[in-house]
């Protein structure tokens, strides 16, 4: 039964449910209970309460469960008026789990289905295609000429896989179905993995569930599979369960395509979440006294995650830099960087957050010296730049996250993550990360740090973990439409808004919808140009404080004045834009 949940659901460090093990990355249940000989198995998802958990526990306990036969239906209401007390339940269900024998019979043949092959899908489970690459091992039994039933992976685990199966309504009842599962089952123990069959949820859904967006590659069966599953009930073992899910989700999250014998990771960086950091001047250029310094900090960080990419078994690291210190050269000296990587340079400027972003390029993402979100009060937290942040469904998120959901758009997952103790908290969101806390944030110019060889010691060895755990990674995806915003704060300020037709504001935030991730993000970066037109407040209190400011502010006066009838009177044209005379752009300056 472990197994079987650990196949259903993600879970996070400490065992809780996160979210569905499946394509549409729907939330995961509230509660999840399972009996089985070897007992009773219980599991709630990461934000139920404390209290609602005992009470559950408890009713489990009263239940007597242990002596019931296994075969015998378990009632679920009481567990339904328990969490009905919390949220509104408006569904209930529940089912059998099937697991395989030890003896797996060959009932008839069937084939292997791969890329090679896949026509044999068409045309009657030519829906099955997308799955072709994500649900190997695939296994279908081939009726002049043409698949009428399949066997894939729908769901797997670093122990076991599930089952997923389909056959063609005019085909069924003939045994075309077992003949497909036992054929996949057999590959699947030559895998060395247990196996699955698909089961029926208990599910008690409230009523705030939104949709999730379908990705292209879904294994959409999953749901639909119950007819097939009637013919495997004489082979299988069956152990009942229960689940009662709830709660709405403002992503979907679906299963990281399957590695590749080359594994190609990208590595982002920013500068202020870094190893031994704790002077905010260590990631601006505008300070030669200590920039220096943050340069070596920088690459020493790079250096131990792409030593651990590597010897996870990484064979291309590409270096691409996201943080926009001001120098007109890359943050990280190529003399200091680990020979092995490349760093990612154009010949144009590119927003290497979404203009990178393409299919078959990468397998995995990576992310170094990252930050916390604006109102974190992390070390030097924001999105994006000052004084702003950044929202998707009207949650605000951190630019690891921006990063999720741009390589999502083409199935890539982010796989690594280091930065400061409050980005932890922040990406919550996504468990399967492998996340290195590099210090601890006190304030956002002040921090607690770690020994910098203990820091290092764990990149690498984390690292290395997320290459070979990237199965078990999830992609990152935004319902469409999107519905994005910003929100901002000094020293930024987006009031100027206030009150022009058309646009939706509220308490210094303006929101929007955008028909993809890309237009979302496109809009939030003009947002953030017009909120950082109030930056100048600052400039004219700092230079009214010098000893000579009112002079210069009453020059800074005439001189507007001056422009405007100068154009007016055909006196003075804005210069033509110059064309770029650098040759080589590396990303965010």
């Amino acid at each position: 039964m472990r197994l079987h949940v650990e196949a259903l659901f993600t879970h996070d460090d400490d065992g809780c449910l996160v979210g569905s093990n499946e394509p549409s990355g729907a939330p995961a249940p509230r509660f999840f209970l399972g009996r089985s000989a070897d007992g009773i198995t219980l599991r709630f998802r990461h934000d139920v309460h404390p209290h609602l958990r005992r009470e559950l526990e408890a009713a489990v306990a009263d239940h007597a469960l242990d002596a019931l036969a296994l075969d015998s239906p378990t009632d679920p209401s009481r567990y339904r008026d328990i969490l009905a007390r919390h949220a509104p339940v408006e569904k209930m269900e529940s089912g059998p789990a099937f697991s395989f024998p030890r003896e797996l019979r060959v009932l008839g043949e069937a084939i292997r289905v791969t890329d090679t092959n896949a026509a044999v899908l068409r045309p009657l489970l030519e829906p099955w295609l997308p799955d072709v690459p994500l649900g190997q091992p695939m296994f279908a039994v081939v009726v002049d000429g043409h698949a009428v039933s399949v066997c894939c992976s729908v769901r797997e685990t670093a122990e076991a896989f599930e089952a997923g199966v389909e056959t063609v309504p005019v085909h069924r009842r003939r045994g075309y179905a077992p003949r497909a599962v036992s054929a996949w089952a057999r590959e699947v123990r030559a895998m060395g993995r247990r196996c699955f069959g698909p089961r029926s949820l208990v599910s008690a859904v409230v009523s705030c569930r939104i949709h999730l967006q379908e990705p292209g590659m879904t294994r959409r069966r999953v749901a639909r599979l119950a007819i097939a599953l009637l013919a495997l009930i004489a082979v299988a073992s069956v152990t009942p369960t229960i689940t009662a899910d709830s709660a709405p989700a403002r992503s979907g999250m679906v299963a990281a395509p399957p590695r590749h014998a080359a594994v190609r990771v990208l590595l982002y960086h920013d500068m202020e979440g870094l190893a031994g950091q704790d002077d905010w001047r260590t990631y601006l250029f505008s300070h030669p006294e200590k920039y220096p310094e943050g340069q070596k900090m920088l690459a020493a960080d790079l250096n131990a995650v792409i030593d651990g990419l590597f010897a996870g078994g990484a064979t291309q690291v590409d270096v691409v830099d996201a943080h926009g210190s001001g120098n007109p050269d890359p943050d990280v000296r190529r003399d200091l960087l680990d020979t092995r990587a490349k760093q990612v340079i154009r010949d144009k400027p590119f927003d290497p957050y979404v203009d990178i972003t393409a299919p078959d390029t990468y397998d995995a993402v990576a992310a170094v010296g990252m930050h916390a979100k604006t109102g974190s009060r992390g070390f030097a937290s924001h999105t994006i730049t000052l004084g702003m942040d950044v929202l998707i469904d009207g949650k605000p998120i951190t630019e690891s996250e921006i990063v999720a959901y741009s390589w999502g758009r083409v199935n890539v997952p982010v796989i690594f993550v280091s930065g400061d103790d409050r980005l932890r908290g922040d990406l919550s969101v996504m468990p399967w990360i492998q996340f290195v806390v590099t210090k601890t944030a006190t304030s956002a110019s002040t921090v607690v740090l770690r020994p910098v060889d203990s820091v290092h010691a764990e990149m690498r060895e984390k690292a290395a973990r997320a290459v070979r755990s990237i199965a078990s990674a999830k992609v990152m995806k935004v319902s469409t439409p999107v519905r994005a915003g910003l929100h901002a704060v000094p020293p930024a300020s987006l009031e100027s808004l206030k009150g022009i037709p058309g646009i939706t504001y509220a308490d210094q935030t303006v929101t929007f919808t955008a028909p993809d991730f890309r237009a979302a993000y496109d809009g939030v970066i003009a947002l953030v140009g017009a909120a950082r037109a109030s930056y100048s407040q600052v400039l004219s209190e700092t230079v009214r404080k010098l000893p000579n400011g009112s002079t210069v502010m009453a020059e800074y006066s005439d001189a507007l004045f001056m422009r405007w009838m100068d154009y007016e009177s055909g006196r003075w044209r804005p210069p033509a834009p110059t064309a770029a005379s650098r040759k080589a752009f590396h990303g965010d300056r």
